[in-house]
């Protein structure tokens, strides 16, 4: 009886154990040129959250991706390269002149400085000398730069100015609802796709230019640049799929995206660990490794030293890899790769005015940090 006893003491003891050794459920593919990889604790069919993932990635997609003709960035772009950027409205005769958020100037569509209102009125003159009228859409604005455009405009001998609170119209094709179609027309497109450009456009300011959501490889004979959103998107997607595991019950998780990252919660009580990645000498591996937080973290890293010449903008570009958290990836990625073009010195500059979380890898391998970083990683 003890003998038995005993076996059966020791077959529970493994039963038990073998019950404990919880597994996480990993998705995983291939989507926007990289892979994907989705782990999570909750006991939710995984194969029900990898078909609602695939399908969102899927979506997201053919709202952003370049390199599908039918996508809406796609339809955008080949309304916005044979738009004729007169910049008058021919219903009275007038140039228009947006001054928008942040104090914005736009004619014609186009994105000037207020020290080029003057050679752009001039050019529009004298390319139709009967527009003689000039009507300024003022619709957010600082009295400095109301007298900037209006000084231009005077500049440029005309003294027929009107003031309009009505929007200005938007150069991007419109979006039909209920025939989910894009026309090329004066109107933005889908709401989806105007939130991210307007996020886009907050950085482009901010970082003076050292982010665009546009290919600056490419100009149209209208001298547009084509919309291009490949350094904010992967971000912008790892925020969707946390949207979706939450609204699935899923708190515990760790999204990755061609290595933008979003991580929640822990695996079975443990922290999730993540580690920034080795960019020396292509070696692989972690450079350092960290343990996630249990109320969440969003990050993102930029560089090119996979694959050199992807990121646009002039900086200094004297780190080998940035390393940005932020309260969602959509901004980690953006501020990712601004900080990669802006450098080291003004990167660190904006990154304590701003408050980020930022850590540069420089190209003799050492490191140098954000303080807003060493808050959170001490």
């Amino acid at each position: 009886m003890t003998l038995v006893s005993r076996l059966l003491t020791v077959f529970i003891v493994l039963f038990l154990v073998a019950c404990s050794q919880e597994k996480v459920k990993v998705i995983e593919g291939s989507i926007y040129g990289t892979t994907y990889s989705i782990k999570f604790t909750e006991d939710v069919d995984k194969e029900k959250i990898h078909k609602l993932v695939k399908a969102e990635l899927d979506r997201i997609d053919m709202v952003f991706s370049t390199y599908k003709p039918s996508s809406e960035i796609s339809l955008i772009n080949d309304c916005r390269k044979n738009w004729d950027l007169r910049g008058w409205d021919p219903e009275n005769d007038a140039i228009r002149i947006a001054i928008r958020s942040y104090d914005e100037i736009y004619i014609g569509g186009r994105r000037i400085d207020a020290r080029q209102v003057k050679a752009n009125v001039l050019k529009l003159l004298a390319d139709n000398p009967q527009r003689n009228k000039v009507v300024i859409h003022a619709e957010e604005m600082s009295a400095e730069s109301y007298l900037a455009v209006y000084d231009g405009v005077r500049d440029a001998g005309i003294f027929a100015i009107d003031i309009s609170l009505e929007a200005y119209p938007d150069f991007n094709p419109i979006y039909d609802e209920k025939k989910e179609v894009y026309k090329c027309a004066n109107s933005l497109g889908s709401p989806e796709f105007n939130d991210l450009l307007k996020r886009a456009d907050k950085f482009n300011f901010i970082t003076d230019g050292a982010f665009h959501a546009a290919d600056e490889n490419s100009v149209f004979f209208n001298g547009l640049l084509p919309w291009d959103f490949s350094a904010i998107g992967k971000g912008y997607a790892v925020d969707k799929i946390s949207e979706l595991l939450a609204e699935n019950g899923i708190v515990n998780y760790f999204i990755d995206i061609g290595g933008e990252l979003s991580i929640n919660g822990t695996k079975f009580g443990e922290l999730w660990s993540w580690g920034v990645e080795k960019p020396i000498n292509s070696d692989s591996g972690a450079y350092r490794a960290f343990k996630a937080p249990q109320n969440g973290i969003s990050i993102a890293t930029s560089g090119e030293y996979r694959n050199p010449g992807h990121i646009w903008g002039i900086g200094a570009r004297d780190a080998v890899s940035v390393t940005v958290i932020d309260d969602n990836t959509t901004d980690a990625d953006a501020w990712a790769t601004a900080m990669y073009v802006l450098g080291i010195e003004e990167g660190l500059e904006i990154a304590e005015k701003e408050g980020l979380a930022v850590f540069f890898i420089k190209n003799d391998g050492k490191s140098v940090n954000s303080s807003e970083w060493s808050k959170i990683y001490p």
